[in-house]
């Protein structure tokens, strides 16, 4: 119930409801004025929130500042999805907080409101009074056809008529038959689309338009021609191939026997196109070359680009001699052989002896084996390295095969037998290798070993110079090749003269460096400092327990530079 014990204040869901009370003076004289400071709270009863004046949420003291006509009124925006929903308000004095009216509201939509509303107002005016009555009347005017329809159906509104029916279906953007089953027209409907003139068919794209544009002639008319009386003519053209070339294509190729009986401008015309690919060859190279060597007579027009293109190829064999002679090939800028099947030993001398005479010319130090065998050696950017000293041993390094030195190339040449053998490189001052190297020798063979390039590093100071050498056997089996580690040793022996103002004490007497595996040796020593050095070093081979070591005393005046070789002091 709601205040006096009479309906609950209606309110409508989505619209403004106005909430007002009869503002009187306290002593009962008349109607404040509207300067007086009213506020008011609203409560969903319901959800159990507060009107903030924009939501539902806290408590939350509002301004009742709407003053018409003798009455205080709050407006209410209550929002959509609120039916039902039960709404507690109070207004009150803000100095002493005396509650001067309170009501209780139940939330309606607009559409059940009709009868409910109208109900409450013949049973009971009073629970309506003002300007509710009004709005209550305002949603009523503003409802439907379908709104103002009872729960019964009868329709209590003006029925439409049925052009305005018919205007609002024509005028609505989607329409749709809801039910088709059974739909068909009339033979008069029927024979109205058949009948339809020519004229009115306009619609690009349509049916209608189709047939005006492309039957506009009796089919009788055309063409009786059959397929035969078309190939009969004496001249035809193709508007449109189709698949024609690709169909003609197949057939030709996969015909057992195919025969051009007529070239006409073909060749010149494939010549003459400036690029001219075969996307399948089939075998139409192997058929060209049996009919072109086949002929009796043939000669080439215009080289064009051949010969270089020939000798462009990575890999070229001639499979007949042909006609050529030495010094033709030999004159030709660049050659390479591109078979490894080179003449034996044997074979070399053979001719070497018809050319120049009887006697040995097998390069010293070679090896005596009966294949030639190339070594060649290459740094880190696939460049021959000459000048370093090349010694083969055999498996188990107990025979030394040969000694050599690489050339301009990095080349050795050596004649060595089947088999494994063992390659030391050096030493020298500006590579490191990875000694030993492991050779495989099975007829004319081949094979590249690759250095690095030295780089001694420099002293941890920059007045300090890096004083290095390399140091290899003097003689026996090993002469010519590196020391191993640790078997030689470089000393400051004596410091002779300090540099002036010199303060850093490297290179002072008793300064020892050892060799590494490439026989690496070195001191750091103070620049310009006059030092006395000695070299002690394996007197033959590896170095044993039982064997003596040689010593070697030079004076140096140390070089302002960070390194220096310091090998030509003691010819190691």
């Amino acid at each position: 119930p709601g205040k006096d014990g009479g309906l609950m204040y209606p309110l409508i869901e989505n619209r403004t409801n106005r909430l007002p009370y009869v503002a009187e003076k306290r002593d009962g004289s008349g109607v404040v004025s509207a300067g007086s400071n009213v506020k008011c709270k609203i409560y969903n009863r319901t959800d159990d929130k507060w009107w903030t004046g924009a939501a539902w949420d806290t408590e939350t003291e509002l301004t009742a500042s709407h003053f018409k006509a003798g009455s205080w009124y709050y407006d209410l925006a209550i929002p959509d999805g609120d039916a039902s929903d039960e709404i507690d308000w109070v207004f009150y004095n803000e100095t002493d907080e005396t509650v001067v009216h309170s009501e209780q509201g139940q939330v309606f939509d607009a559409n059940s409101l009709l009868i409910q509303a109208l109900t409450a107002i013949l049973s009971d005016s009073t629970a309506f009074a003002g300007a509710n009555v009004a709005a209550i009347l305002e949603d009523v005017a503003g409802l439907d056809g379908a709104a103002m329809r009872g729960t019964d159906g009868a329709y209590t509104g003006t029925p439409p008529t049925a052009e305005a029916i018919s205007g609002e279906v024509w005028e609505a953007e989607t329409r749709a038959l809801t039910d088709k089953a059974g739909f068909s027209l009339s033979a008069a409907g029927i024979k109205a689309i058949w009948d339809q003139l020519t004229e009115a068919l306009t619609t690009v794209g349509s049916i209608g338009k189709l047939i005006v544009d492309y039957l506009d002639a009796a089919i009788s008319s055309r063409s009786s021609h059959d397929a035969a009386d078309v190939w009969t003519v004496g001249s035809r053209t193709l508007t449109s191939f189709g698949t024609l070339a690709a169909d003609t294509a197949t057939a030709i190729w996969t015909a057992g026997t195919r025969t051009l009986t007529s070239y006409g401008t073909l060749v010149t015309d494939i010549w003459a196109a400036g690029s001219r690919t075969l996307t399948s060859f089939g075998t139409l190279a192997t058929d060209m070359a049996t009919a072109v060597w086949g002929a009796g007579s043939r000669t080439l027009t215009g080289f064009g680009t051949l010969v270089a293109d020939v000798w462009a190829y990575a890999t070229r064999t001639l499979t007949s001699g042909g006609g050529a002679t030495a010094a033709e090939v030999w004159a030709y800028v660049t050659r390479t052989l591109t078979s490894a099947a080179a003449p034996t030993v044997e074979e070399i001398d053979t001719e070497l002896t018809a050319q120049h005479g009887s006697g040995s010319w097998q390069q010293a130090g070679g090896g005596t084996g009966a294949n030639p065998t190339a070594i060649m050696l290459h740094d880190e950017n696939a460049v021959g390295v000459p000048n370093v000293g090349c010694v083969v041993w055999n498996e188990d390094e107990s025979v030394r095969e040969g000694q050599l030195t690489t050339n301009a190339n990095g080349v050795c040449a050596f004649s060595l037998n089947d088999g494994t053998y063992h390659v030391y490189f050096g030493p020298d001052v500006t590579h490191t290798y990875s000694n030993p190297y492991v050779l495989t020798v099975s007829g004319a063979t081949a094979q590249t070993f690759t250095c690095v390039a030295t780089v001694v590093p420099s002293p941890p100071s920059p007045s300090l110079c890096r004083v290095y050498l390399y140091v290899q056997y003097l003689g026996g089996p090993n002469a010519g090749t590196a020391v191993g580690e640790g078997e030689a040793t470089l000393s400051v022996v004596e410091l002779l003269e300090r540099p002036a103002g010199a303060t850093v004490v490297y290179g002072e007497k008793g300064a020892t460096g050892s060799s590494d595996v490439n026989g690496l040796i070195y001191v750091d020593v103070v620049r310009a400092a006059v030092i006395r050095l000695r070299l002690t070093r394996p007197a033959l081979s590896e170095a044993a327990a039982d064997e003596t070591k040689v010593e070697f005393y030079d004076e140096l005046t140390v070089p302002n530079a960070a390194t220096y070789d310091c090998g030509g002091l003691f010819q190691a």
